[in-house]
């Protein structure tokens, strides 16, 4: 442990250091944009199994951006553009191959640059239009993983949470507590070491492509800022690094304007000394605190400002509209306007939830339904604009794995049935999950695929008790509910079903 310790020191007492060390960029860019032209999109990735028999499904975005302030998922279907307006000097762009695996390419403010994505897992070309890249710009993880021999998961990914491992079921069970703990022990140990072992080879890796002019002074200031927080926040896991160093760190790195890879270590410390303090709350992320109560003590501690207080509230907020009801949702965005008072974090919200503020979230009599282009109509008008057909309704959500086996079959047989309508209606309660799936299952340029907006108050799915999904029905001819529990798409009776409706 001493290791660490020194290596803890060391940053605190040399962060500033460091900063002046790195070629000089230019700081006052006004607005402008990035261009990214994606030729085709990523190849679907395979769920993973992990060594301890567990399996990791693919159903996150592949792709997002990643700023000082925020992540933003990028949805696209086929070839498209994509136009980034930003007053930032470069931006992440961040390529989840598999469940678990992430490479990150950093874009300068006013580039214009070409993406396609291989069938080889974790491929991708990146041809930059107007500027000059050094040969690895635009590789640099690949590149790492190679470098330090990286498995699935990371010396700190084991180290962190050693149960992933191993397989429980493998080991004798004669004493399996003891037999827990030495596993648990010897895996921290081993990645203990190991880490410290990929924090210096990345260390001569950067500083070689630096000086042989094979990486570019953008992106070696980016990734050499992420080894430091890196380095950091490992000695936040393993207990190294002590409250008042972490106070100490921030007050010499707030003053000096965002950065990406800083925030990430401001996070993982404030989850660390402060979130730990709160209360339990179930939230399924793994750390299940009461988000409001963190909330609270991050507005009231003293050792954060400006940007930082407003970069932590803007996680806090989003982590409330997550976990806790809608109304506890809106008290504290309420208060998250007036402590934040900055129209990024807070539109950002507003654009990321705009389902919770929407004026028929607590609409009872009717179902509201949202389309992609955030149009709305209520279910009963949609019965009435195909009076005289079928109505087949498939509920599902984009994180419902059995739904999105079940999808394709629906899919396929919707035009078949030319007298009958198949609807989709979503149940996910953001629209940003919702959108990149009917994308991935082709159904973003269908007319009948919606979102349901009061999806928790409508006295229709109240009375019908839609709680479980997938969950499918069929409306008559005259718009009368005929099935309450249909059968599904794949199930041989639905033809003879719509054939029993239709002959009457």
């Amino acid at each position: 442990m001493k290791i660490i310790l020194l290596i803890v020191i060391s940053l605190i007492t040399t962060i500033v250091s460091c900063e002046s060390q790195k070629k000089n960029i230019i700081n006052d860019r006004k607005i402008g944009k990035i261009i990214l032209v994606f030729e085709n999109t990523p190849i679907d990735s395979k769920n993973i199994i992990l060594p301890n028999g567990q399996t990791i499904e693919n159903n996150t975005n592949p792709l997002s951006i990643l700023t000082s302030e925020y992540e933003e998922p990028l949805l696209f279907n086929k070839k498209d553009t994509i136009i980034i307006n930003t007053n930032s000097n470069f931006l992440i762009l961040k390529y989840r191959y598999n469940p678990i695996s992430v490479n990150e390419y950093v874009f300068q403010n006013g580039d214009i640059a070409e993406i396609k994505f291989s069938p080889n897992e974790g491929s991708i070309s990146i041809n930059i239009k107007n500027r000059n890249c050094r040969l690895f710009d635009n590789n640099y993880d690949s590149l790492l993983r190679k470098n330090n021999n990286i498995g699935l998961l990371s010396p700190i990914e084991l180290y962190n949470e050693p149960f992933l491992g191993y397989d429980i079921r493998k080991l004798p069970h004669k004493d399996l507590m003891k037999e827990l703990k030495e596993i648990d022990s010897k895996i921290k140990a081993d990645n203990y070491i190991l880490a410290l072992k990929n924090f210096k080879k990345e260390t001569s890796l950067l500083d070689s492509l630096f000086k042989e002019d094979l990486i570019s002074n953008e992106t070696f200031n980016y990734f050499s800022d992420r080894l430091l927080f890196q380095k950091l926040s490992f000695s936040i896991s393993n207990s190294e690094l002590k409250f008042e160093d972490f106070k100490k760190i921030i007050a010499n790195y707030q003053s000096k304007g965002n950065n990406i890879s800083y925030r990430f270590f401001l996070s993982k410390g404030i989850d660390f000394f402060i979130s730990k303090e709160a209360k339990k709350h179930f939230s399924g992320d793994g750390l299940n605190k009461d988000y409001r109560e963190v909330y609270d003590r991050i507005v009231k501690n003293t050792f954060t400002k400006n940007d930082d207080k407003k970069y932590l509230l803007t996680r806090e907020i989003d982590r409330i509209a997550k976990s806790f009801s809608n109304k506890d949702f809106l008290e504290y965005f309420a208060r998250f306007e007036k402590d934040v008072v900055d129209t990024i974090y807070v539109g950002h919200i507003r654009n990321k939830y705009s389902l919770k503020f929407n004026d028929k979230k607590n609409e009872t009599n009717s179902l509201v339904l949202m389309t992609s282009h955030k149009k709305q109509i209520t279910f009963d008008d949609l019965k009435k604009r195909h009076a005289g057909k079928l109505i087949y309704v498939d509920f599902w959500a984009s994180w419902c794995a059995p739904c999105r086996k079940a999808l394709p079959f629906s899919i396929k047989i919707k035009d078949k049935n030319k007298d009958v309508v198949f609807v989709y209606l979503s149940m996910d309660s953001t629209i940003d999950p919702w959108q990149k799936a009917i994308v991935d299952e082709k159904l973003h340029n269908y007319s009948e695929s919606y979102l349901i907006v009061n999806s928790e108050t409508s006295n229709f799915l109240k009375k019908q008790n839609v709680s479980a999904i997938p969950r499918y029905m069929i409306f008559d001819r005259k718009g009368v509910l005929a099935f309450a529990n249909a059968p599904s798409a794949e199930s041989k009776e639905l033809g003879a079903t719509f054939a029993k409706l239709l002959s009457k």
